[in-house]
């Protein structure tokens, strides 16, 4: 999503600055996922010293460059550009921009998300405008930060049109699929569970889980009988969608899911756990199905492996919505027009 803001901006016209902290799943080939009018800059923020240093560092930054406008992406680069802020002497406008606000976790405490809370009570000491990717993030943000406008800006793809043929071929294998990280908030627990379900009950039914992360997690995946291929380039994840039948989502919570809107487009039907973020990318029934139990997600799986009429209709459905919806023209309008709010 910064990489398509910022091209977004270049596109209209402005001088456009990316300053990155290297992660242990940062691409290698960082350069080329950003327009080559952006200029990137890496100031680290890994490590106590690091995130010390960093505000130092983007503050003296801030104030050489001058900006009209900053994004701040992201919960801890977030928070330390947010403080950096408070040093920055011109009359730059902040933008936060979460991606999933902290406070939507599912896997914490309500006392750590208290503590949360109000890190970000302090941080909003710097007059910043949140910016929300969701519906149900928005709510969030008005709820524990009611003090500070918020603005709803819904995730895009910048997707070449594809033409939606996907079906399950008659006593074919039916590939079940998920885009992302190995990790607690995508729920690995329930996607091998559901694999190992759907074996148990002789469907022909493969589960692929496109991502790495956490070795446990992944080991329990393997177990179950799911493939796991680790990280590969984002082209091979397109190829990979597109020879799939069924994009399956097992989230606690997300922000707003990329991955699919990218399976939407890809002429994939998407059978997702109702938590928040999915629920305000998939419609029940209509651009796909929403489950809130192992029963009701195996119910889903099964009525379109065995409803070749609503396997289509479904895919067809989420495709031309998703087009309109999700679109990168209706993305870019829709910065620009929050860059001139002001």
């Amino acid at each position: 999503m910064v990489a398509l803001l910022s091209a977004s901006q270049c596109e209209k016209g402005h001088d456009v600055c990316v300053i990155y902290s290297k992660r242990p799943e940062s691409p290698l080939n960082i350069k080329d996922v950003f327009d080559e009018r952006v200029r990137l800059i890496n100031i680290q923020m890994d490590g106590k010293l690091n995130k010390i240093y960093s505000i130092i560092k983007m503050a003296i930054l801030l104030n050489r460059i001058g900006p009209d406008a900053v994004f701040l992406h992201s919960s801890f680069a977030g928070f330390l550009g947010r403080v950096a802020g408070l040093f920055c002497f011109g009359n730059a406008r902040f933008y936060y921009v979460p991606h999933c606000i902290s406070m939507m976790r599912q896997d914490i405490s309500n006392l750590k998300r208290l503590f949360f809370s109000i890190l970000e009570i302090f941080a909003s000491i710097k007059k910043c405008d949140y910016v929300a990717c969701s519906r149900s993030e928005l709510s969030v943000i008005k709820k524990y930060i009611p003090f500070r406008l918020c603005h709803l800006l819904e995730n895009s793809v910048n997707f070449p049109p594809v033409n939606v043929s996907n079906k399950i071929e008659s006593n074919g294998v039916v590939k079940v699929i998920t885009v992302g990280q190995i990790r607690k908030q995508k729920n690995p627990q329930l996607f091998s569970k559901l694999s190992e379900v759907m074996r148990d009950e002789d469907f022909n039914v493969e589960f692929i889980w496109v991502g790495d992360g956490d070795s446990e997690e992944k080991n329990s995946l393997l177990k179950s009988g799911v493939q796991v291929t680790g990280w590969v380039e984002r082209e091979k994840v397109f190829d990979l969608l597109k020879n799939a039948n069924i994009y399956l989502s097992t989230s606690l919570w997300e922000g707003m899911p990329v991955s699919i809107i990218e399976a939407q487009l890809m002429g994939l039907p998407v059978v997702a756990s109702s938590c928040a973020g999915n629920i305000d990318v998939v419609e029940h029934g209509v651009t796909g199905f929403l489950f809130d139990s192992t029963d009701s997600a195996i119910s889903c799986l099964v009525e379109l492996i065995g409803n070749e009429e609503k396997f289509k209709s479904i895919a067809m459905e989420a495709n031309v919505r998703a087009r309109d919806r999700f679109g990168y023209d209706r993305y870019s309008s829709a910065a620009e027009k929050l860059l001139g709010s002001y």
